[in-house]
């Protein structure tokens, strides 16, 4: 799923760039946020606290997708904290497939980030936030800047926090923007700075600590 745009407003001119949101694939928010199960049924990714019973009973038949929300959703310290913890996890818990950490720079990021949401993998990313501390986020989207001269760039990340409520009909409840290098010093790159926003006005200086993406094992 994918929504263009224009850095200014323009969506005519084909040589400035555009902003495109792309999304995981499997996934839909015309109302509620749904995503396709390995039955091809569509299934409430953000279920009614009502149903957490029943959710949590049918955690043996869920995919991939499920099984890493609803760890993000369960109890933050308990969500695995290096690649090898991530993979006995995943062993346990969903075998087949294998966890990995993406290392390059952020603006650099964009072309495995969308070869991940075009796949059936899934990304996290951990954020360390001012007084919350670190807190994991599932990476529903990404938002990039496309021109017809050069390869995408990436500029926010979309997410799903487990700590703010689901938004009706859209596919992420926040979102990190990376600052461009006009903005910040080599120093502050470095550490990869961005600033995290929730859809309800919240705004706070983070740092993205470590994105991963966890796919099918070749």
């Amino acid at each position: 799923m994918a929504f263009f745009g224009s850095t200014d407003g323009q969506i005519n001119d084909p040589f400035k760039p555009q902003l495109q949101h792309s999304f995981m694939k499997g996934l839909r928010f015309d109302t509620e946020v749904e995503y396709l199960d390995e039955q091809g049924q569509w299934r409430l990714l953000c279920p009614d606290v009502n149903d957490v019973p029943a959710y949590v009973a049918a955690q043996i038949r869920a995919s991939l997708l499920e099984r890493v929300h609803m760890l993000l959703n369960s109890n933050q310290p308990a969500v695995p904290e290096t690649m090898q913890q991530w993979q006995l996890w995943l062993d346990d818990a969903a075998q087949y497939y294998q966890a990995q950490t993406l290392n390059s720079p952020l603006p650099a990021l964009a072309a495995p980030l969308l070869k991940g949401l075009s796949s059936d993998g899934v990304i996290v990313v951990q954020l360390a936030l001012p007084k919350d501390g670190k807190r994991w986020m599932l990476v529903t989207g990404v938002e990039c800047e496309h021109s017809a001269s050069d390869l995408p760039k990436l500029r926010s990340l979309l997410v799903l926090d487990p700590q703010e409520p689901a938004v009706w009909a859209c596919g992420h409840n926040a979102r990190v923007t990376f600052l461009i290098q006009s903005q910040i010093d080599s120093a502050a790159l470095q550490h990869k700075l961005c600033i995290y926003r929730s859809l309800d006005g919240g705004y706070l200086a983070c740092r993205v600590r470590r994105i991963v993406v966890i796919q099918a094992r070749l």
